[in-house]
């Protein structure tokens, strides 16, 4: 079975390598916030099983996965979650984003927000978690393949240059 360090290392490699951490965790958390959108938008409309949610939520972990990557950090396990709607995807999306934004635009340390940020993730994984009638490993590695066959050779976007 997948484990989620695993995971990010497949993930990993469709991240944009040349990108500075501090843009990497904020298009991470922008992405949250994008991800949360979507996974709603297919709950209210009854679509919440199948392979279809499944890509959704692993679209999410995606941005789970580049956030700590940002950050260089391994996630503790993630819990399901009591609470599994759009309010507390929201809620803990918005918690990765102010932080996020704070460390790249305002230059904040990382450490000042750090604890926020993770926690913001550890909840975020933990509703993904909740939503999913497979396993977290199923959706991991279906994600994994789809990267794969996307970006063959990595991700490697134009116009992204490294910071000066």
């Amino acid at each position: 079975m997948m484990k989620f360090e695993t995971y990010m290392e497949g993930a990993a490699r469709t991240m944009p390598q040349s990108m500075p951490w501090r843009d990497l965790l904020a298009d991470a958390a922008l992405g949250l916030c994008g991800e949360a959108g979507e996974i709603v938008e297919l709950v209210e409309a009854g679509e919440s099983t199948g392979d279809a949610f499944d890509d959704e939520l692993g679209d999410g972990w995606w941005y789970v996965a580049a956030a700590y990557h940002a950050m260089d950090r391994t996630p503790e396990p993630f819990e399901s979650s009591e609470r599994a709607d759009a309010v507390e995807l929201f809620r803990a999306a918005s918690l990765v984003a102010e932080s996020a934004k704070k460390v790249r635009y305002h230059r904040d340390e990382l450490e000042e927000h750090l604890e926020t940020i993770l926690g913001g993730l550890r909840r975020y994984g933990a509703v993904l978690s909740s939503l999913t009638d497979s396993s977290e490993a199923k959706v991991w590695r279906q994600n994994v393949d789809k990267l794969a066959d996307r970006w063959p050779d990595g991700f490697a976007p134009e116009g992204i240059a490294p910071e000066e």
